[in-house]
């Protein structure tokens, strides 16, 4: 796996469109770790993005089911997600910690999980504010 860029890693790697307040909520992506965090607060994440959004955790099989954390998912864990999501999106916001440059850790390119998906696909810092500022 290539080493993270060191300038530049927090940087916004995937231009999408805005997403349309009308077109479905926010999809937020993470672990399954992430979902017990974000579950939460998931309704202020809501009031201070002024969008509805829901939490879409991807099972890793790519470690064989025993890792949970965001910054480990797998591009091919999340096409098979994205592919099997059958609730409206608006767009779909990736963790940029899940990435190397435009690259999942199992060499999956990001242009191929975007195609998998049924909404804009967007990588935001794995914060709050990342959140926020993705779904506005």
């Amino acid at each position: 796996m290539p080493a993270a860029p060191s300038e530049g890693y927090r940087a916004i790697r995937h231009d999408a469109p805005d997403p349309a307040a009308d077109s479905g909520p926010v999809v937020i992506v993470t672990g399954t770790y992430g979902r017990r965090v974000l579950e939460p607060v998931l309704g202020r994440l809501e009031r201070l993005a002024g969008r509805t959004m829901r939490i879409m955790d991807i099972e890793n099989s790519f470690f064989g089911g025993n890792t949970a954390v965001a910054g480990l998912m797998a591009g091919e864990d999340i096409i098979r997600r994205f592919e099997a999501d059958t609730e409206p999106a608006g767009a779909y916001v990736l963790p940029d910690v899940a990435l190397s440059g435009d690259t999942f850790l199992d060499d999956v390119p990001l242009v191929d999980v975007a195609r998998a998906a049924s909404a804009p696909v967007v990588v935001a810092p794995a914060t709050a504010a990342g959140l926020i500022g993705a779904a506005r």
